[in-house]
């Protein structure tokens, strides 16, 4: 399993000078936690065809996502890390599981 917390941190360096407007980000950051919350297969691939399409022009955040974040989605998505027992913690330690 990855750190969420490190993902959100890494989503945020590299793709908060992709929107002109913070409100703007926050909703993409909504949309990709959301996304990476979802817990079958099917409503994954579903959901990230409606991510891209969404964000299609968001100056190339929606790249990201798609080219980084996506690609580690066995060790993120509980449709695919719930077969490992991790007692709902998404952190790499306990301190940084509560950010």
């Amino acid at each position: 399993m990855l750190c969420i917390w490190h993902i959100n941190k890494n989503i945020l360096k590299n793709c908060l000078n992709k929107f002109d407007k913070h409100e703007q980000f926050d909703y993409f950051m909504k949309e990709v936690n959301q996304l990476l919350c979802i817990s079958t297969e099917t409503s994954f691939n579903v959901s990230l065809v409606e991510f891209r399409y969404k964000f299609l022009k968001s100056g190339g955040a929606d790249e990201y996502i798609i080219s980084n974040v996506v690609p580690l989605k066995k060790f993120i998505v509980p449709a695919w890390n719930n077969s490992v027992r991790h007692f709902g913690n998404t952190g790499t330690s306990c301190a940084e599981g509560q950010h």
